[in-house]
């Protein structure tokens, strides 16, 4: 099971992928919308990333971390494309997600292909943005996404990242207790206290 898992998960992420970017593509064409483009480019960073990773010693594969991870990787099918209310000029929105992106590709050049969906011990990492926060990575999503709705502000959008967010969080904690198992994991916890966001989790 474990060994077909990692092979099945890549399939499945790569055709839920395929039919995002035909969304994105549909969007953009009649929206002209570069905040769908930048939130497509974000997307496309960590499916790439989830096809190429290697298949970890310890994986959780519980049924809470397994709907924690679908919930929480596929949501982008559920995402509003269309054009929502501008909460904020362009240039900033657009500049909150190319933060976003860049400090998410930052993350993951630090994590290499120990990046994966479900809870695992894939190593410890303690450089780069990992001195700063615990899940550098999911900061980076949360500034894209700020920024995405602040350009195609929408009920269901917010309802939608409100939802991921829980799952997220579901997600650190279950793979922080797994990761806990291992004595550097904590030691690294002792010096590093933020779970996502400076000051308030």
């Amino acid at each position: 099971m474990k060994r077909l898992l990692p092979a099945a998960t890549k399939l499945i992420t790569a055709c839920a992928f395929g039919i995002f970017v035909y969304r994105a593509a549909h969007a953009f064409a009649h929206t002209h919308h570069l905040n769908v483009l930048l939130l497509a480019i974000a997307e496309t960073v960590t499916v790439l990333l989830i096809l190429i990773a290697r298949r970890p010693e310890d994986v959780n594969i519980s049924f809470k971390t397994c709907l924690l991870t679908v919930c929480g990787t596929y949501y982008f099918l559920a995402i509003n494309l269309g054009v929502g209310l501008r909460l904020a000029p362009l240039w900033l929105s657009q500049g909150i997600q190319i933060l976003g992106i860049l400090w998410q590709i930052t993350s993951k050049v630090y994590l290499g292909n120990r990046f994966g969906l479900l809870p695992a011990n894939r190593g410890i990492i303690d450089r780069g943005p990992y001195r700063l926060v615990r899940h550098p990575i999911y900061f980076g999503y949360l500034l894209n996404h700020i920024g995405f709705l602040l350009s195609a502000f929408s009920l269901i959008n917010v309802g939608i990242y409100c939802l991921l967010y829980l799952f997220q969080v579901g997600r650190m904690l279950e793979e922080e207790k797994l990761l806990s198992k291992d004595e550097a994991y904590r030691r690294y916890c002792g010096h590093v206290r933020t779970h996502l966001i400076p000051g308030v989790f």
